[in-house]
């Protein structure tokens, strides 16, 4: 189960902790209720929860602290509640906006908003600030002309000279380059033709199936292989079949037989 959604009903008392053991949940949604006492401290084992909807309730307490370290967890709410506290700044707990928090009195919104502010502020500036320098600092290199120049001239040479020359001027240097093109472009086909054939054997089908090898003779059950369709073929997936008629006519030998 990764969806449980119980929102929008009559229930009351605390919130079982036992819940927090769901750990392949997805999404919870336990709002509109009448749900009393704290926020379990299970729910940090809710490693893959990626909603978290606790609002319209009476819950009361501390946001649990030990919830910044679901990572996954992008939508958050726990409104209309009467939650107190500290709302924890730490990791995606930044991302939530205030109606994620609004209809708790007694919770504490001003230091989120400041902590989450200088946290994002301060790394963004320092990371434009680095960029900033280092994008000087290749300008400053690109721009000199004689670096450019030397680089192509350097580029040139050694593609030029270093392959180009050897293949126009030595014989037994073009042989072999060619001979060494044409084993690679081989192998690279083998390797080509190997996947093809394992691809194809991906697709082959093994069932059961019940033969008639003889007309008037007892259906033999077999292991068949259904190949995967050829061009202009296609093959379908028959859940449910029987025999009609005209099958059992001719496999009770009353039709025309093959040999006719």
């Amino acid at each position: 189960m990764t969806v449980l959604d119980l929102s929008k009903n009559q229930f009351s008392g605390p919130i079982p902790f036992q819940m927090g053991n769901l750990c392949a949940l997805h999404s919870l949604n336990l709002s509109n209720n009448h749900l009393t006492g704290p926020i379990p401290d299970s729910f940090q084992n809710l490693e893959n929860i990626e909603s978290l909807d606790l609002s319209n309730n009476h819950l009361s307490g501390e946001i649990p602290s030990q919830l910044v370290q679901l990572h996954y967890l992008s939508i958050f709410r726990v409104s209309y509640n009467n939650l107190s506290g500290i709302i924890p700044y730490k990791d995606q707990f930044c991302t939530f906006n205030k109606s994620s928090f609004e209809g708790n009195p007694d919770l504490s919104e001003e230091l989120i908003e400041k902590n989450c502010w200088s946290m994002h502020g301060t790394s963004s500036q320092t990371y434009n600030d680095s960029n900033n320098g280092d994008h000087e600092d290749t300008s400053k290199v690109i721009d000199n002309d004689v670096i450019f120049y030397s680089f192509i001239a350097a580029s040139f040479a050694i593609g030029f000279w270093g392959v180009i020359a050897v293949l126009a001027f030595n014989k037994n240097g073009r042989i072999k380059f060619f001979m060494a093109a044409d084993d690679f472009l081989y192998a690279c086909i083998d390797v080509i033709l190997g996947l093809i054939k394992r691809i194809e054997k991906c697709f082959v089908i093994p069932c059961r199936a019940a033969v008639a090898w003889e007309a008037g003779k007892p259906l033999v059950i077999e292991q068949v292989e259904v190949a995967p369709p050829q061009a202009m073929e296609v093959r379908i997936n028959v859940k449910y079949t029987s025999l009609c008629h005209t099958d059992l006519y001719f496999w009770e030998s009353k039709g025309i037989s093959i040999a006719d």
